[in-house]
């Protein structure tokens, strides 16, 4: 905006004094008004590319990697998704893909790009306390759970959801369904070695969006740099791994581990980190802040 407000005010100036003179069509001024019109064109698309979600989402990975929002989006279903199935009515089956999240603008952004590259829609919801990406159409659900396929999810909880709806397609049984829903994560042990590093960087950005935490002491400027999961604590030993970090995962209740990190090196490779695979939603916000505030 710095830039596009002057920049708007000499454009004005130039068709000002070229409305006010004699203008003789020549080479000169022909190049001139071209020159114009690029230049107008030019500062309104700096002034949408202000906006750093819109920004990242038509830059950069996504176009490096067609791919990128589908991995990402695997992660972020494994952080704050979730496959469900019902029943109407003790007739017949439904299933519904689901993201719900705080609503802004970033993660507005982020959900209507994983509806354009996964599928899907994104709705508004609760006076617009929270925007969620939703599937409810049975054969959309079916095409999108192909994506698993190719990249697995990597969390216990949900790959316990997808064996489940899986398995509900297979059976399509309502008695059996009935007797089974309670019991989907029973048999959820997952192997370290199930975690695939062709994907796992993409995926990694998508756990930070989901469940990362940075955070800054203004007043000392300490940065610190936190990550939690339930239950699953070879993903954070996977995490800790990744980035050399020396702090111990902790456990803080029966379920929920965290492993935070202060030290400045290990905090420069999860900045370079969000940096080659981007963040998305609104902790774009956050890590820019991080970043800029960062010595």
């Amino acid at each position: 905006m710095v830039i596009a407000v002057p920049t708007g005010i000499k454009i004005f100036s130039w068709l000002a004094t070229l409305y006010g003179g004699s203008l003789r069509f020549s080479t000169a001024l022909i190049f001139t008004i071209g020159f114009l019109a690029l230049f107008t064109i030019g500062g309104l698309t700096g002034v949408i590319l202000s906006n750093a979600s819109l920004d990242i989402a038509l830059h950069d990975r996504i176009k490096k990697d067609p791919d990128y929002v589908k991995k990402f989006w695997v992660e972020l279903m494994d952080g704050d998704g979730s496959m469900q199935v019902n029943h109407w009515r003790y007739k017949y089956l439904q299933y519904r893909l689901v993201i719900k999240l705080k609503y802004c603008s970033e993660n507005l952004s982020m959900l209507n790009l994983i509806a354009f590259h996964v599928g899907g829609n994104v709705r508004i919801v609760k006076d617009n306390k929270f925007v969620i990406w939703v599937v409810n159409d049975r054969k959309q659900v079916q095409k999108i759970l192909k994506i698993f396929n190719k990249y697995t999810p990597l969390t216990s909880r949900l790959k316990s959801q997808l064996t489940f709806i899986l398995e509900c397609f297979e059976q399509n049984n309502i008695e059996w369904y009935l007797k089974a829903r309670d019991k989907k994560y029973l048999n959820n042990k997952v192997e370290v070695l199930n975690i695939d590093n062709n994907y796992f960087n993409e995926w990694l950005s998508g756990f930070i969006e989901a469940e990362g935490c940075f955070s800054i002491i203004t007043t000392s400027n300490n940065h610190s740099f936190s990550i939690a999961q339930n239950d699953d604590k070879y993903i954070l030993d996977k995490i800790k791994h990744h980035f050399n970090i020396t702090n111990k995962i902790r456990k803080i209740n029966d379920r929920v581990w965290l492993i935070e990190v202060f030290r400045k090196l290990t905090l420069i490779n999860i900045i370079n980190h969000c940096i080659e695979y981007p963040l998305l939603g609104e902790k774009l916000i956050s890590i820019t802040k991080f970043k800029d505030l960062f010595k």
